[in-house]
């Protein structure tokens, strides 16, 4: 009695689908106001209704629902998700003693951190699974009570009836209990239409049979084919065992997702077949976007509905303001800052204040406010601007620890609502899912008052239970990349079909871990043999809707995305003993790599921002113009630097500042560089070392800086021996940290001299530089001996001043210059009316021999004059704006992220 309310309308398959479907509804159009048509997925649906305009115009468009809303129709009572993910964590964090959980936990479980959030993730997926035949986890480990998983699921039904009463105890019940107890039907409707569903939860379909008004369902195949379907049209397994057709276009294997798109891109460009004739789609949703990015690339708007969205907005913001309730560090704060949301809570400025905090990241290895607060207040700053700048920053980062102190305090949901008013005002999409937030928060405020949690959990919680955005089409769209389902209700007559591997058609299930294939049959749950015998289907009926006129043209690939190997469809291998070797032969052939017999163009190159060469040159630079001008453009003018803001450790430079910071405190103490014990220079060094290390991190330094302080207080031990013996020797310390400057043209050499000595007796001068790591001697640090054989950069030539003669080993030899420091100090001294001083290097690395002073021997004035000849070169040639080209081979190179394996030559545009 209750079967004949159910009929089943057989459409044929001599056109697509969905244009029948259309044609059907339209005939029963004063019907369509009380009509429910239910379709595979919401994009199908979507379909539907564009279908429906374009045929009739302003009907009345029927509702358009999927199966599995009819799951979700008792929303409206049932406890939310998140509320009962909430019940679960509860329940899981109150066990002690988990022995009557054994069989479901041979070990406890609380090692990991979040475990319980995660295991409730795990039986919230778990119990919808059950959702779709109406079964709780007792009503499943009585099915299972006979198999070898029953004692299992009993533990798991203990557990589900310990959620059960925890949100009976907040006045909720769950989903899982009111699908268990019967499936409401919705009211207001007069006929279920069933438009293409191959396939719907056990659950809905014994609804849809018990119903006592009309129930059609709509199929895309002809009366003769009824045997393949249940009596409300759902594929049965025998679709498994046919033969399927073969393609009358094409069968291409290739290499990967991106050639997958190529191939398609070529296909239908060379059947010039119309946009609105081509029903294009991926059964594999990374190939989908591969689609969709190359169709819109050659000027065929697209859109892939699939496509697996960035979160972005203040759904983003949130996840990192929770990472800053979690620990207030200045990284967490530059990654807050690198969101524009968050300019409404620094007073503006933003990026201003992103920028200024990676700067004193990276200078000073502040990790906190506090650390931030301390240097702030012993620095001395090179301008005014800089200080206004560094303390707006710390006024910043006092709010911001503000705004978490008032979230970590009892009143979590008042705090929450007052961000979410001040965060509202960041524009209108940040109002819209400020507004969502804000309605989740007051649903939320009563289980809040029930239960006791911190501000990361309610935040993470509310993320869950925001819906994503769905993804909108952009304007002018041509095309849609739709999915497997999807394309059964795409009516263009040349199909493309791409992603055809076993594992995406037919689909298999997503790897229950609760759930094996023979459980979900005990239990009556949708299995991957019924998702088998859907997918034959509908393969089976879009070929053969396609026979007359249309085109089929079907793409495989031998690789995923992540290289991971892949098969062809079983479907395409589904034919006779006469085909299937040819089949074979053609699915399994060996496929080159894409990038095979290519050779390499680049699409673009870089364009180098333009900015006005600088005009106060520090004396180390004009070694970077010497060894390539280009690179020398990008770290002095356009100040394109790598930044090491999350090192626990120092690195070089910091060493080296640290260094030089101490020895020049030391040399500004007029006493203490008149030592002439070790003991007494060490200690001083030392007790300076103790406070520069303390400016830096106060009380609270990194193991591996106490390791580096170790080292470098045992190299200033070395250092005080070889300085006392120097100062019995009669050199005296007279000058540190020396500001000098050399007017070249239009700009200015500036530098500052670590050390000046002179000594008592002959009044001979040394300038001398600290060097914490490895050096060659002096001259050659500084120059390069020319041979026949040498080749030049293209930027140099030998007539250039950076080419000179000079003598080595009382002979005429041809010397590069590479380095100007040491030389252009002496040329300082010697300006202002001093003898001739002698260059030389203090060197301080890692072994107590290589603690020494080390003397430019030889210098001459010639030297001298030839280093002043090629710093007016260097000077001019900045000036004019002349840094091209870049140098082939540098020592170390900054930029080679530039290049992409390539030269920089190649890949900047001059």
């Amino acid at each position: 009695m209750l079967d004949s309310m159910v009929e089943r309308v057989f459409l044929g398959w001599d056109r697509p689908f969905l244009a029948k479907t259309v044609a059907w509804l339209l005939e029963r159009r004063g019907e369509l106001p009380g009509m429910m048509v239910v379709v595979p997925t919401a994009q199908s649906g979507r379909r539907l209704r564009e279908a429906l305009a374009e045929a009739a115009g302003a009907v009345m468009s029927p509702q358009v629902v999927t199966p599995g809303s009819f799951l979700q129709f008792g929303d409206a009572v049932a406890a939310t998700d998140w509320s009962e993910r909430v019940a679960w964590v509860e329940v899981l964090e109150s066990i002690g003693d988990w022995s009557e959980f054994g069989a479901l936990f041979p070990e406890p479980p609380g090692e990991e951190r979040n475990w319980a959030g995660g295991l409730a993730q795990e039986m919230l997926r778990l119990r919808h699974s059950l959702q779709e035949n109406g079964l709780m986890m007792a009503n499943a480990a009585w099915k299972l009570r006979d198999t070898v998983e029953a004692e299992r699921w009993q533990a798991l039904a203990r557990l589900e009836e310990l959620v059960e009463k925890k949100l009976q105890s907040w006045g909720e019940k769950s989903r899982s209990r009111i699908l268990a107890e019967g499936l409401s039907m919705p009211g207001g409707i007069s006929r279920i239409v069933l438009a293409g569903v191959a396939e719907m939860p056990p659950l809905v379909e014994r609804a849809w049979l018990a119903w006592e008004k009309r129930v059609t369902a709509l199929i895309g195949a002809p009366e003769n084919e009824a045997a393949g379907f249940s009596p409300i049209g759902r594929a049965l397994e025998s679709w498994t065992e046919r033969r399927q057709p073969w393609p009358d276009g094409s069968v291409q294997v290739v290499a990967d997702p991106r050639q997958q798109a190529v191939e398609a891109l070529r296909v239908v460009g060379e059947m010039g077949t119309p946009s609105n004739e081509v029903a294009l789609g991926s059964a594999d949703t990374e190939v989908g976007e591969e689609l969709a990015h190359a169709f819109t690339r050659e000027g065929w708007p697209t859109f892939h509905p699939a496509a697996i969205g960035v979160t972005g907005g203040l759904t983003h913001w949130f996840r990192i303001w929770s990472a800053w309730l979690g620990d207030p560090t200045l990284a967490a704060m530059s990654n807050l800052l690198a969101l524009p949301e968050t300019g409404v809570l620094v007073s503006g400025k933003r990026a201003q204040k992103a920028k200024t905090l990676a700067e004193l990241r990276d200078r000073w290895m502040v990790a906190r406010t506090d650390d931030l607060r301390r240097r702030i207040a012993a620095e001395t700053f090179r301008t005014d601007a800089d200080k206004v700048a560094a303390e707006e920053l710390l006024a910043a980062a006092e709010g911001l620890e503000n705004w978490r102190a008032s979230f970590l305090r009892e009143n979590f949901a008042g705090s929450m609502e007052r961000m979410l008013g001040v965060l509202a005002r960041c524009g209108p999409k940040t109002q819209e899912t400020s507004a969502a937030m804000a309605q989740w928060l007051a649903d939320a405020v009563p289980l809040m008052e029930k239960v006791r949690r911190g501000a990361t959990f309610w935040i993470e919680l509310m993320l869950s239970g925001i819906p994503s955005p769905v993804p909108l089409p952009p304007a002018g769209r041509v095309l849609d990349v739709q999915g497997w389902l999807e394309l059964f209700h795409e009516p263009g007559r040349h199909l493309v079909l791409c992603g055809m591997n076993d594992g995406k058609v037919p689909a298999r299930g997503g790897g229950e871990p609760w759930l094996s294939e023979a459980g979900r049959d005990r239990l009556g749950l949708i299995k991957d043999s019924d998702r088998a015998a859907r997918d034959a289907f509908l393969y089976h009926s879009m070929l053969e809707a396609r026979k007359d006129g249309g085109r089929v043209d079907v793409i495989c690939g031998k690789n995923g995305a992540g290289g991971e190997s892949l098969l062809p469809s079983r479907l395409l291998l589904a034919a006779g003993r006469d085909e299937l070797p040819g089949r074979v032969k053609l699915l399994f052939k060996e496929v080159e790599p894409p990038e095979a017999g290519l050779r390499r163009e680049t699409d673009w190159k870089w364009q180098p921002r333009t900015v006005e060469p600088p005009k106060r040159l520090n004396v180390t630079s004009l070694g970077d113009y010497l060894a390539c001008p280009f690179r020398y453009y990008l770290k002095h003018a356009v100040k394109m630097q790598c930044s090491e803001t999350g090192r626990a450790e120092w690195n070089a430079r910091d060493f080296g500042n640290v260094t030089h910071e101490v020895l020049e405190r030391w040399g500004r103490d007029t006493e203490a560089r008149d030592f002439e014990k070790p003991e007494a220079i060490h200690d001083w060094l030392s007790a300076e070392l103790n406070r520069v290390v303390a400016e830096w991190f106060g009380k609270r330094s990194p193991l591996a800086v106490r390791i580096q302080t170790e080292a470098l207080r045992q190299r200033f031990l070395w250092l005080s021996r070889v300085q006392a013996a120097n100062r019995i020797d009669g050199w005296e310390v007279v000058d540190v940290e020396r500001k000098v400057e050399l007017p070249v043209g239009g700009a200015s050499i500036v530098a500052k001299i670590d050390r000046i000595d002179r000594h008592r007796e002959s009044g001979r001068l040394r300038v001398l530089d600290y060097k914490t790591g490895k050096v060659d001697s002096v001259d050659k640090a500084h120059r390069k001996k020319l041979t026949s054989g040498t080749t030049l950069a293209s930027h140099l030539s030998r007539e250039c001043p950076a080419v000179y003669l000079g003598e080595d080993k009382g002979k005429t030899a041809e010397f590069l210059w590479h380095n100007l420091q040491l030389p252009l100090y002496a040329a300082a001294l010697v300006k202002r009316g001093d003898p001739m001083p002698a260059p030389c290097y203090f060197t301080l690395r890692s072994t107590e021999a290589d603690v020494a002073i080390h003397e430019w021997s030889g210098f001459e004035p010639a030297d001298l004059e030839a280093a002043e000849a090629c710093a007016e070169w260097v000077a001019g040639r900045i000036a004019a704006g002349i840094f091209w080209p870049p140098a082939e081979k540098v020592t170390y190179d900054d930029y080679s992220i530039l290049a992409a394996g390539r030269t920089l030559e190649e890949m900047v545009r001059h």
